[in-house]
C-alpha cells in the first residue's frame, strides 16, 4: 500500500475513535454522523489513491467508489450505498438546524463505518 494510502486510513482510524468517543457524551448524534462519515471518506479515498485517482469533490469520490470498486465486485457492493447514506446523514447534520438526528442512527453508523473500513482494509491487502 503507498504511503497516501496508508495516510487516509490512519484518518480514517481516527474519525471513527472521535465517533466512539461523541458517543459516550450522548449529545451530539450529528457530529458522530459526519465523523462516522469521514471514516468512510478517508478509507475510499485511500482505494482511490491506491490506484492513482485523487478528486477534490466528496460527490466524485463517492461515485468512482461505486463504479470502479463496488460495482465490480472488488469490494462489497452493499459499502457503496452505505457511502451514500452516510453522506445524506452527514449533510443533513452538518447543514440542517434542529436536523433530529439520533443516538440510535449515530451507533448504526459507526457499526457501518467499521464495517466498511475493515473491508476497505482487506481488499487493499490483496492489491500488489
Amino acid at each position: 500500500m503507498n504511503a497516501e494510502a496508508a495516510d487516509y486510513l490512519r484518518m480514517a482510524h481516527a474519525s471513527i475513535h472521535a465517533a466512539e468517543t461523541l458517543l459516550t457524551a450522548k449529545d451530539y448524534p450529528g457530529f458522530i454522523v459526519s465523523r462516522a462519515y469521514y471514516a468512510m471518506f478517508y478509507a475510499a479515498t485511500a482505494v482511490l489513491e491506491e490506484h492513482g485517482m485523487s478528486y477534490g469533490k466528496h460527490s466524485s469520490v463517492i461515485s468512482t467508489f461505486g463504479r470502479d470498486f463496488a460495482n465490480t465486485g472488488k469490494v462489497p457492493l452493499h459499502l457503496h450505498r452505505y457511502f451514500i447514506d452516510a453522506y445524506d446523514d452527514r449533510s443533513t447534520g452538518d447543514y440542517e438546524p434542529n436536523a433530529g438526528l439520533t443516538e440510535t442512527q449515530a451507533i448504526a453508523q459507526i457499526s457501518r463505518a467499521k464495517e466498511f473500513v475493515a473491508e476497505i482494509e482487506k481488499y487493499l491487502k490483496t492489491q500488489p
